[in-house]
């Protein structure tokens, strides 16, 4: 404390949801003092970086730590690498995982893992998983679950043929990005068409997928709609064909 203070620890980048940090104060006795410190880049986009804390607690350290730095990686539609870092000095490990949001004593449990890694399969496709692991330091010692860690595992290809006549809402495993999000429609808004009016009929009818774009111009006003991954292995000579309805009102 004071006008002398050590760093104790450092983060950067953004986090996976709340995540637990946990800092060795051993070197310390006495009265301490902690401080809490952001710093950013200055740039234009800065006002949207911003960072929370919680439950600041000082305490007796456990004689079993927790693991630290739990992640994922090679992430498919029915699988996922995991990995942590140790605590202290132990070398076994217990990890459960299950659908995001599940308790520890519900999920799926996986004991007496020897590395700071472990391959999960058969897992479901576009679907969210919490995972968390402790530590086992023998003698009966177990330290408290660290985590949850959240991944997702993305959409299986489709296999074609396909085709999307769309509903009310974005379709499972579609994703859309840009200036502004796409519609969906069973009339208007008003400068689809001309003027709102639609001419001419679909293979589906009923609902669509439509963009204003009013004001953009150009590359600044892009709007994407991204289908799944579209498996097209079992046609002889694959071909796309969509229906489109467009009137350029002003200048954008």
């Amino acid at each position: 404390g004071g006008s002398n203070w050590d760093t104790v620890g450092s983060y950067t980048g953004n986090t996976n949801g709340w995540e637990n940090k946990i800092i060795d104060l051993s070197a310390y006795s006495g009265n301490i003092q902690l401080r809490f410190g952001f710093s950013e880049l200055s740039t234009s986009s800065a006002y949207y970086d911003d960072i929370a804390i919680d439950d600041i607690d000082v305490h007796e350290a456990p004689s079993c730590v927790s693991p630290t730095a739990l992640t994922a990686s090679n992430i498919t539609s029915s699988s996922a690498d995991l990995s942590w870092t140790a605590g202290g000095t132990e070398t076994v490990w217990e990890l459960t995982y299950g659908p995001q949001g599940f308790n520890p004593g519900s999920g799926i449990l996986v004991p007496m893992l020897t590395a700071t890694s472990h391959g999960l399969s058969g897992l479901t496709d576009n679907t969210s998983y919490d995972y968390y692991v402790k530590a086992d330091c023998g003698s009966g010692q177990l330290s408290a679950w660290a985590g949850p860690y959240t991944f997702t595992t993305p959409c299986s290809p489709v296999a074609a043929p396909f085709s999307e006549g769309f509903s009310a809402s974005l379709p499972n495993c579609w994703s859309m990005s840009g200036g502004e999000n796409w519609l969906f429609n069973t009339t208007g808004p008003n400068h689809v068409g001309n003027a709102g009016n639609l001419s001419g009929s679909t293979t589906s009818g009923g609902y669509y997928a439509v963009i204003d774009a009013s004001g953009y111009s150009g590359g600044v006003g892009s709007s994407l709609l991204t289908t799944p991954n579209i498996d097209v292995s079992a046609l002889n000579s694959a071909e796309l064909t969509f229906f489109l309805i467009s009137n350029e009102e002003g200048t954008g």
